[in-house]
């Protein structure tokens, strides 16, 4: 999609941004990023008329004189320049001669100066398209999901009922939040993984075990527009699943700050506003039963989640199952000889035999993939 406008607002990842830019490149044109524009030396910057993007120049442009024809500022950026260039944005490139500027993932302060000085006319706000849940996504996770997520058949099926309300039942594209609960390891992630690799994307993970302490209020609430935040990080994300790993490890003060993202899919911080609709936010937890969950999530957050599933201990059938699976994906890696070594040291048969003692999916392909590279060790020449 090519837009006629002066200014045009991004927002998506990087990548998405870079390929979207690439159609406004014209060779032999003046094209700048915000760096190369703020490590201009003296004489390159008094070659650019001063001119503001949409309005009227009055100064004639002399034959020494040069037009910047595409200015591009990707969100990387912010954290490469001084404080001043992005707290005074629009003032800064307003004394350039640009045609065009395309921004990415602005702060809030940055979008209302530029429609506060410029005609919305020649403002266009473009944001990343994601990938949907639908159907034939529900079809292909169904049909993939018990064969890749082992043991956990009764909780895979809920989580294709919440898919059907996210894509079937949902009103104003509000996100859907569901609550995967039980041991570690038993295929909590793998079930985001999925998900997200049947959109042809990567989900958004973060781990919130690590908002334990108040130090990590600056990253949940926004500091200074260089530093990083989660909204910054929401807004980089690549896909519309988003994962929040060990969320009932995270002190109660993080809950109040997601009411309203889980509530209409809005999030916003003291620098950035970030759009979730059409989300689906995955929350997992190591307790056993919904009821430890409330006890420390509080009633506000607790009754926000729309559907706690279950995943259950895996049983020692489904262990021996895992066995072969991360063996035979483990040694598919090596060359013909290594195999016949691994084979001969009987590692599978050893792992199936005491397979039931094993915890969880993540410790046996840990402790297989450790003795194959043990054994492979005393081969070296």
């Amino acid at each position: 999609m090519i837009v006629n406008k002066n200014i045009i607002i991004y927002t998506g990842p990087i990548k998405a941004f870079n390929e979207f830019t690439m159609k406004f490149l014209e060779k032999d044109k003046n094209n700048y990023n915000l760096t190369k524009l703020v490590n201009l030396s003296e004489s390159e910057r008094n070659t650019l008329l001063v001119k503001i993007p949409g309005q009227e120049n009055k100064k004639e442009i002399n034959k020494e004189e040069k037009i910047i024809d595409l200015l591009t500022v990707s969100c990387n950026e912010y954290s490469g320049v001084t404080e001043a260039v992005t707290s005074n944005f629009v003032n800064y490139i307003s004394k350039y001669n640009i045609s065009k500027l395309i921004i990415q993932n602005p702060p809030t302060e940055i979008i209302n100066d530029l429609k506060k000085q410029f005609d919305e006319k020649n403002i266009c706000e473009y944001n990343h398209d994601y990938g949907k849940i639908d159907n034939q996504l529900i079809v292909n996770f169904k049909r993939d999901c018990n064969s890749i997520i082992l043991g956990q058949e009764e909780a895979l099926e809920k989580v294709i009922q919440a898919l059907i309300i996210q894509q079937k039942l949902n009103k104003e594209d509000k996100p859907i939040v569901i609550m995967l609960y039980g041991p570690s390891g038993v295929g909590k992630t793998e079930t985001g993984r999925l998900l997200a690799k049947l959109l042809g994307e990567e989900m958004f993970y973060s781990q919130f075990s690590m908002f334990q302490n108040e130090g990590r209020l600056n990253y949940l609430y926004g500091n200074k527009i260089q530093e990083p935040s989660f909204a910054k990080d929401l807004l980089k994300r690549t896909s519309n699943i988003i994962f929040l790993d060990e969320f009932d490890k995270a002190n109660r003060f993080v809950y109040s700050a997601l009411y309203q993202m889980f509530d209409t899919g809005e999030f916003e911080d003291n620098n950035f506003h970030v759009n979730l609709k059409n989300t689906l936010i995955i929350c997992t937890s190591n307790y056993k039963n919904q009821k430890k969950i409330y006890e420390h999530l509080g009633e506000p957050m607790f009754f926000r989640i729309n559907c706690f599933i279950k995943y259950q201990q895996l049983s020692k059938q489904v262990k021996e199952k895992l066995v072969e699976k991360y063996y035979n994906n483990l040694v598919e890696k090596l060359n013909s000889d290594e195999k016949q070594i691994i084979k001969e040291a009987k590692i599978k048969e050893k792992y199936i035999k005491v397979s039931n003692e094993l915890d969880n999916a993540r410790q046996i392909e840990n402790f297989i993939r450790n003795d194959i590279a043990k054994v492979l060790v005393k081969y070296l020449k």
